[in-house]
């Protein structure tokens, strides 16, 4: 995020200058928790939010891992509108000691998605 300040003017033409206050923040990225630690064997929720309400239709977050034998995520969830949060939250299992890049996205509705590390231990 950031900010800037634009400033619009014809010098000469008659026209007085403008100016516009532009705040630029990240209104597109899907939240999951950072510092995921799972013990081996177990299944944990896996909170996952949107940055704002789900527009109408709701948004359907699919979620994976880059290493299923190691853990495991369900698949997807839906956030119905004007949510944050999905009515069932996902879930992660671990089954091998180990690492994984778990991935959270909703491309068809323009979300960045979210990657974020689980250890299992």
């Amino acid at each position: 995020g950031g900010y800037s300040e634009v400033i619009a003017s014809a010098k000469g033409y008659g026209y007085s200058s403008a100016s516009l206050f532009v705040v630029v923040g990240d209104h597109i990225t899907i939240g999951l928790p950072n510092n995921l630690s799972l013990r081996l064997g177990l299944t944990a929720p896996l909170p996952v939010v949107l940055p704002g309400p789900a527009p109408a239709g709701g948004v359907i977050i699919q979620l994976s891992s880059t290493d299923p034998s190691t853990a495991t995520v369900t698949p997807s969830v839906f956030v119905p509108a004007g949510a944050t949060m999905p009515l069932t939250v996902p879930l992660i299992t671990g089954l091998k000691a180990g690492q994984a890049l778990i991935t959270a996205s909703a491309p068809a509705n323009g979300y960045n998605g979210m990657v974020q590390r689980v250890v299992v231990q």
